[in-house]
Parts: C-alpha cells; sequence; structure tokens
C-alpha cells in the first residue's frame, strides 16, 4: 500500500477534516476538493517567509495552505471551539515534535467525532537520524505530563538530540536498516561541554524545535496500548502499516477502550525487540552474498547510505540502476545505468533503496526484467 493511499483510509471528500503542521506538504489540500482545515505554528505568509531561501523546500512554497489556526501552544478545543468536532484528523512528522504526547493525543481526541479517524506518519527511529537515541518509555509519557512540561521540551530531552542526533556520512538523514556501522554523532567533532553549557544554550531560546519522542512501529503499539489500558487516553489503533525501506511508518488511531490480554502485551513486548533484530537482517543477507552481482536501486542520499554499508562489508557495489524516467537527471553521472539496459540472464541482487511511494512501481518493473532475487 501506498503511503498516501494510506493516510486518507476512512476519508471523503464531504467529510470535514483538520490536518495538523501540513507546511508545505498537505496531504488533503483544499485545492484538491478536500473540506480541511489547518493548523499550524505561523501563517501561509510567514511559512513561506520561513522556507523561501531553502533550497529543499522553496520549490514546494505554492503547496503552502492557508492557516486557518495558528497554534501558540493551547489546547486544540480552546483554539477551535469545543463544540468543533471532525471526521478526521492528518498530522504527518508531527507527533514526534509535541511537548506533550498526552496532550496531543487527548486534545486530538477531543475535537474528533466518535466515528472519526487519526491518520499519523512517523519516524521510525531505526531509519532516521534517531537511530542513536532511546526509544520512547511510558516513564517518559506520563512523567512529563504531571510535570506540566506543556510549552517546551525538558533539558534533558534537548541535550540528548544535542549529543545523539546522528548523520550518515553523507551528510543526510537516512540510515540504512538501523546499522549504526554507517552513521556518527552530527556533533562528533565537538567536545561534549559540560551540562551548564547546554544549560545555557536551552535557556536562552524559547523554544526548541526537536524530536522529543522516539518510536518503532511496535514500540509505539505497546506504548498506545498500555496508555489505553490506563485510561489515560481512549484511542487504539485501528491499522498500522510500515513502509519496506522508508524512514517512517504509518498508524490510523479511533476511539475505543482496550481490553487487557496477557498474550497481546507479552506479544508487543516481543514485537518490540524484534524491531532491532529486524534492522541488523539486511547486514547478514549482505555478507552472505558471495558472486553475484550487487547493484543498488534508486537515486540520492538513501542510495549513498546503502553504499556505504555494502562498501563496508567488503562488497563491490555493480552500478546505480534507476528507472529509465530518470535518464534526463543522470545522463552526465558516472555508474548510473538504466533498468533497461542490464541484461536478465545475468545473476544479479537487487537492493531496493527508494522512498515507499515508489516501491510498487519498482517491484513491478523487476517481475518484468526477471529480476526476483532482491532485498
Amino acid at each position: 500500500m501506498k503511503r498516501k493511499e494510506f493516510l486518507l483510509q476512512g476519508i471523503n471528500f464531504e467529510d470535514k477534516g483538520i490536518e495538523i503542521g501540513p507546511s508545505f506538504s498537505p496531504i488533503c489540500p483544499k485545492k484538491e476538493g478536500y473540506q480541511i482545515e489547518i493548523i499550524d505554528h505561523l501563517s501561509r505568509e510567514m511559512l513561506i517567509e520561513k522556507y523561501k531561501n531553502d533550497i529543499y523546500v522553496n520549490k514546494f512554497l505554492g503547496n503552502i495552505e492557508e492557516v486557518d489556526y495558528i497554534w501558540r501552544g493551547e489546547a486544540y478545543e480552546d483554539l477551535i471551539g469545543v463544540n468543533k468536532k471532525y471526521d478526521y484528523i492528518i498530522a504527518s512528522h508531527v507527533i514526534e515534535h509535541t511537548v506533550d504526547l498526552l496532550n496531543f493525543l487527548n486534545g486530538c481526541s477531543f475535537i474528533l467525532k466518535e466515528s472519526g479517524v487519526i491518520n499519523l506518519a512517523i519516524p521510525d527511529k531505526r531509519f532516521s537520524f534517531d537511530c542513536l537515541r532511546e526509544i520512547t518509555s511510558i516513564r517518559e509519557v506520563i512523567n512529563n505530563n504531571r510535570m506540566k512540561c506543556f510549552e517546551r521540551h525538558s533539558l534533558g530531552t534537548y541535550i540528548d538530540a544535542s549529543l545523539n542526533t546522528s548523520a550518515d556520512r553523507n551528510g543526510g538523514p537516512y540510515v540504512a536498516y538501523g546499522s549504526q556501522d554507517c552513521v556518527e554523532r552530527l556533533n562528533v567533532t565537538e567536545e561534549i561541554s559540560a551540562v551548564n553549557a547546554y544549560e545555557d544554550k536551552y535557556n536562552s531560546s524559547t523554544y526548541s524545535d526537536l524530536h522529543g519522542w522516539i518510536f518503532t512501529p511496535n514500540s509505539f503499539s505497546l506504548l498506545i496500548y498500555e496508555l489505553n489500558l490506563l485510561k489515560l487516553i481512549d484511542l487504539k489503533i485501528k491499522k498500522l502499516h510500515k513502509i519496506p525501506n522508508s524512514i517512517e511508518f504509518l498508524v490510523q488511531l479511533e476511539k475505543g477502550k482496550e481490553e487487557y490480554f496477557p498474550n497481546k502485551f507479552l506479544s508487543l513486548q516481543t514485537k518490540k525487540c524484534e524491531d532491532f533484530i529486524e534492522g541488523y537482517k539486511f547486514l547478514e543477507k549482505i555478507k552472505m552474498c558471495k558472486n553475484e552481482k550487487i547493484y543498488l536501486f534508486g537515486y540520492g542520499t538513501k542510495t549513498n547510505s546503502y553504499r556505504d554499508v555494502i562498501e563496508n562489508c567488503g562488497k563491490k557495489i555493480g552500478g546505480i540502476i534507476v528507472s529509465d524516467n530518470y535518464i534526463e537527471q543522470t545522463e552526465k553521472e558516472n555508474g548510473i545505468i538504466l533498468l533497461s539496459q542490464i541484461i536478465p540472464s545475468e545473476e544479479v541482487l537487487i537492493v531496493i533503496c527508494v522512498g515507499g511511494d515508489a516501491r510498487e512501481e519498482v517491484e513491478q518493473l523487476l517481475v518484468k526484467n526477471k529480476f526476483y532475487n532482491y532485498i
């Protein structure tokens, strides 16, 4: 299933929805006919001003929606009105930035109709710049809420993000299947200062935009289950989808009460541990390759991350394969091979490293060209 297809599940054009923090990449644009309102931290004009000099973003400025509600940290019901309810809520890469996770979830629930859904896109720590950070525990979520950390992340969270945010060797945010062999701390060249140096920086700013909450798909599932059993939230997971070879996973929440089943609880605990084991299967597969020709299918930073991991395992890359649609972008680059140029009779191991949205298309191309042996 493609990313947008999942995030649009349960949503019709006539439904009333709200999208939180879409910035320059809305899931349900108003111009496409969705009956949707927007919450963001700045107005449309201010968002355009914020991103106009960002070379990676400024080409998307036309996608920025008119913002209906400018959020300043207040409860959503206070911002929108206690009597306004929505059929659906969408938030892509928002929940990890929230200061109080419980308040965010309960705020969404308050403005959601009883039959509504909340569709979330959430970073998977194993494949992002959070790979060196510890996953969020229920202890942190409850303590943070009870200590009334509403306006800004804690000093400890700020220091953790400062010390342990990582980058791959090419400076990108992607990490090949959680391998710590291909990453380093973003600030690894800086000497770690005494805690008061970080405290001074922290106190000199009114807000630090960082990832306060760190998840894998199964750690998030367990956390939501525990919070529901404790009656701290009235939301439960309806669907969860992990996009292969992607830095994120997708979740659909609905209102409802969970029942405690020991087997379910233990299963979620086990799967939470298996998330980390899965992260190293890629390396094991590569190490087992002997004479196969290894090609990368993809283009960009993530492809370079995979190249690093494979070459660190002592294997050679035969080349970078791209779809024939990319011929104009890649014709002047060395080592680029079009899919149509690969000889089907060769024994080839192909490592797919493309975004989730393209995976289905890529798989069809591989099968069409008789390449069945791929990761």
